[in-house]
């Protein structure tokens, strides 16, 4: 398989709160684990499968920027889903 990330990710051990409304309209949202991240992307460990296209929301505190990200692709390994998202371009 041909490595698509521009740029290269670094394992983290983080977490962040995740919000989301899925095809159906209904709104989802849970704590995430970061399990690694770079410069345009996160790797994101999570309970409930999030489908591929779909904007989420990140808040890592109380308080704290909420910023939105776009999910490119899901893996699920045992009972998580292993999600790869794309932040926003800095302009």
């Amino acid at each position: 398989m041909t490595e698509k990330r521009q740029h290269p990710r670094h394992p983290v051990s983080e977490h962040t709160h995740i919000f989301w409304t899925d095809s159906q309209g209904r709104y989802w949202q849970e704590k995430a684990k970061v399990v690694d991240m770079s410069a345009s992307g996160l790797g994101l460990a999570l309970k409930n499968r999030v489908e591929e296209r779909t904007q989420i929301g990140l808040r890592s505190g109380i308080g704290s920027v909420t910023v939105s990200a776009y999910v490119r692709h899901v893996r699920q390994r045992g009972l998580l889903y292993f999600t790869g998202v794309e932040l926003p371009r800095p302009e």
